[in-house]
């Protein structure tokens, strides 16, 4: 799958179309000073804290003068962008907890649904796991996957791994970004990323009167070059 994956062709619908209007440099810097933690349900995965709550800081009061055209809408679209990145750190948060309980690296992510229409979601995932994102060829996936077992009960195919290469295929492959500033931006945010789960814990159990329950707290930052003012 990976190899059929690696062979796809990235799709015009899927290029950042007007970034460069928005920063001259890449979308994702947009971000800097404005992280979250998107556990606004809990946290399933690692953590599976149901308690955990969602974090987002770094807030701006709009600005509201007339001479700046649509400044609420482009915090917001700021704000959305922060959202979108967390949700990547916490899957590379997930990933690497797996490959430190013994599980093999994972070398692509297959992704579908709506969020697999969202260029920038897509895009983001990429650069900030570090893999390839393999996208369907097909956007209807849950029909598709009830087509594919219907063909396999009809007896068409023998099996369901055999239906599925026949039914299901790889549109698009979306390649991380190998500029290292880049990636030493996306660590930097990453380090953010898990500091707030730490704080937000010290947080709930100062309100609880308990001593704290996080273990190997410091303020000093793991990544290259990096350091806290």
């Amino acid at each position: 799958a990976i190899r059929e994956a690696k062979r796809g062709r990235p799709s015009p619908s899927l290029k950042p179309m007007g970034l460069k209007k928005i920063w001259k440099g890449h979308v994702a810097y947009l971000s800097q000073n404005l992280h979250c933690l998107p556990d606004y349900y809990g946290n399933r995965c690692p953590f599976a804290d149901p308690s955990m709550r969602g974090v987002l800081t770094g807030l701006s009061i709009f600005n509201t003068r007339e001479n700046v055209k649509s400044a609420g809408i482009d915090e917001l679209a700021i704000r959305y962008l922060s959202v979108m990145q967390a949700l990547a750190y916490s899957t590379r948060h997930i990933l690497e907890s797996l490959e430190a309980s013994g599980v093999p690296p994972v070398e692509m992510l297959f992704m579908c649904g709506g969020v697999s229409k969202n260029p920038l979601f897509v895009k983001q995932h990429a650069d900030i796991t570090g893999r390839y994102i393999a996208t369907p060829r097909n956007n209807e996936t849950v029909l598709i996957g009830a087509a594919t077992c219907g063909a396999c009960a009809s007896g068409r195919y023998k099996d369901l791994l055999e239906a599925m290469k026949a039914m299901n295929h790889v549109g698009n492959v979306i390649a991380p970004n190998s500029d290292p500033a880049m990636a030493l931006y996306h660590e930097r945010k990453y380090q953010v990323f898990k500091r707030l789960y730490r704080d937000h814990v010290a947080y709930r159990d100062i309100m609880k009167g308990e001593p704290s329950a996080v273990k190997g707290e410091t303020t000093q930052c793991e990544a290259p070059s990096c350091t806290i003012m």
